[in-house]
């Protein structure tokens, strides 16, 4: 019985997951969240210019918002919902590993000031979830009903916050 949810299971971990990292970023408010905390304590710092840094910061936000919805719905589910999902924590594994090597310590803002993590405690945390979601691309059918303008729409909808 838990083999046949536990897909099920990992979608909903993984969705709550992302949520609470979008949700986390606005914390304690939107504003000094996104532009104290993300903006300048994380973008900035990475070399990012000052001119992209809302964009690229509410870009990310918005993805996750995305990723979060869409994992719960078959739509794309294992052609592009998963393998996004992987990438984008695959990249943000790289960004924490480099921290690492370069021995910083601080928070990493993967939950902005909600939860502070060290990066080795996020780099850890996004080993286990792109192993999940690994197990999860492997224990998911193609579903070949897919739907691109409900993802498209879903996506559209989320960048207008």
């Amino acid at each position: 019985m838990l083999k046949k949810n536990l897909p099920l299971i990992i979608r909903v971990l993984v969705s709550a997951l992302f949520l609470l990292s979008a949700f986390a970023k606005l914390y304690p408010t939107p504003m000094y969240g996104i532009t104290k905390v993300f903006e300048e304590g994380q973008l900035i710092p990475m070399g990012f210019s000052e001119s992209l840094v809302p964009y690229i910061s509410r870009l990310i936000i918005a993805i996750e918002f995305f990723i979060a919805f869409a994992i719960l719905q078959k739509n794309y589910l294992k052609k592009l919902v998963i393998p996004v999902s992987i990438l984008m924590l695959f990249v943000f594994s790289l960004h924490l590993a480099y921290s690492i090597f370069l021995g910083d310590s601080e928070n990493c803002g993967c939950f902005g000031e909600l939860i502070p993590m060290s990066p080795i405690q996020a780099l850890i945390k996004n080993i286990i979830t792109l192993g999940v979601l690994g197990y999860l691309y492997k224990n998911t059918p193609d579903d070949n009903a897919n739907s691109c303008s409900k993802l498209s729409i879903q996506f559209l909808s989320i960048l207008q916050y």
